[in-house]
């Protein structure tokens, strides 16, 4: 009788097993699939005259962000 129970349990773990890493890999794929919808948004230096000057940019729309800043 323990040999019966010991052997379907041993059945039904690896029958049940795939399932499981197959719902997991599904969900991590799932994940993956967002993307981001914020801007990419850094600083540029320029020299102007002889100074160091600093300006945002933003590489996403690939725009001018305010005005050249001396640093």
């Amino acid at each position: 009788m323990k040999k019966f129970i010991f052997v379907v349990f041993l059945i039904l773990g690896f029958v049940l097993a795939p399932a499981s890493y197959s719902s997991v890999y599904g969900i991590t794929k799932s994940v993956s699939d967002f993307e981001s919808r914020a801007d990419d948004i850094g600083y540029r230096y320029k020299y102007i005259n002889g100074i160091l000057h600093k300006r945002l940019y933003n590489y996403s729309k690939h725009v001018w962000i305010g005005d050249w800043i001396p640093v």
